[in-house]
C-alpha cells in the first residue's frame, strides 16, 4: 500500500519562506537614517568633544569615574595636564603615591590617553610616571627592541630614577637581552665557503658566575654552533653605549 507523503509541513514552510522573501526592504539610506547603519566601529572611535574621527583601533579610549569615553589627543591635553615629575624618586609603595591620583595626568608615555595607572620600576621600586591601561600593558610585555627602537617609550624606564642615568646602565632585565640582539646581528655561521645571510635564532643561559652563553642556531641550514660565555662586565658596558644619548637628552630637559 503506497502512502501518501505527508507535504502538508513542507508546504507551510516553503509558503513562509516565500512570504518571507517576498518582503520589500527597506533602504535606510533614502529615509535620512545614515547614522542607524553606520558600523560600530565608527561610531565608537568618535571624539565625545570635537567629533573629529579617531584610529579604528581604539586609542582615544579614556577613563573615567562615570567610564570610559572618546577623547581625541587635543581635548585630552585640555582636560589632563602633563605630569611634572613631581613624584621623581619617590617609592611606589609610599603613602604620597598612594594619596596622589594617575588619572589627572596625560599617559608619560603616549602624551595622549587619560593615565589610569603609576608604573614603577621593578628593580627599586620607584615611580616612573603615569600610564593609561594600553601604554602599561604594552611596557610589561615590552621586548628589548620596542625599548631601543621605539623612539617614543625609550627613555620611559629611565626619567624617574636618577641611578640608572648615573650609572649608565639599564634595568636588569635587559642584560642579557641587549648581548642577544648583537649576536643576531652580527653572528652568522659559513655555508659552502659563504656567510649565511639569514639571521639565527639565539638561545641564551645564565651560568652562575654572572656570563651568559649565547647558542646561535640557522633554522635554513640546520646548523647550531656555540659562542665564548660573555662576562658580567661585558653586558654591562654593552649597556652603556644606548643610555648615554638617553642620559644626556634627560639632561639637556632637565
Amino acid at each position: 500500500m503506497l502512502r501518501k507523503p505527508d507535504t502538508g509541513s513542507r508546504g507551510c514552510h516553503a509558503r513562509r519562506r516565500r512570504h518571507h522573501h517576498a518582503q520589500p526592504r527597506v533602504d535606510l539610506s533614502d529615509h535620512g537614517c545614515r547614522h542607524l547603519i553606520r558600523p560600530a566601529t565608527d561610531r565608537a572611535r568618535i571624539c565625545g568633544r570635537c567629533r573629529a574621527q579617531g584610529p579604528c583601533w581604539g586609542a582615544w579610549r579614556t577613563p573615567t569615574p562615570l567610564g570610559c569615553v572618546n577623547l581625541c589627543p587635543p581635548c585630552s591635553g585640555v582636560t589632563f595636564q602633563r605630569c611634572t615629575g613631581h613624584l621623581r624618586g619617590v617609592l611606589y609603595e609610599s603613602a604620597r603615591t598612594r594619596s596622589t591620583r594617575a588619572d589627572d595626568c596625560l599617559c608619560r608615555l603616549c602624551s595622549e590617553s587619560r593615565a589610569a595607572f603609576w608604573d614603577h620600576c621593578h628593580d627599586h621600586g620607584l615611580v616612573r610616571g603615569p600610564l593609561c591601561g594600553n601604554c602599561n600593558t604594552r611596557e610589561g610585555m615590552s621586548t628589548p627592541q620596542s625599548f631601543l627602537q621605539n623612539k617614543e617609550g625609550a627613555a620611559l624606564p629611565l626619567p624617574e630614577y636618577r641611578g640608572l642615568l648615573e650609572r649608565r646602565t639599564l634595568p636588569a632585565r635587559y642584560y642579557a637581552a641587549l648581548p642577544r640582539m648583537h649576536v643576531e646581528a652580527t653572528e652568522r655561521h659559513i655555508i659552502r665557503s659563504r656567510r649565511c645571510k639569514h639571521e639565527p635564532w639565539i638561545e641564551h643561559v645564565e651560568l652562575a658566575h654572572g656570563a651568559y652563553r649565547f647558542e646561535p642556531s640557522c633554522w635554513w641550514h640546520q646548523a647550531t654552533w656555540g659562542l665564548d660565555p660573555r662576562p658580567g662586565s661585558q653586558r654591562f658596558r654593552s649597556s652603556r653605549k644606548p643610555v648615554e644619548g638617553l642620559s644626556d637628552a634627560e639632561g639637556r630637559s632637565s
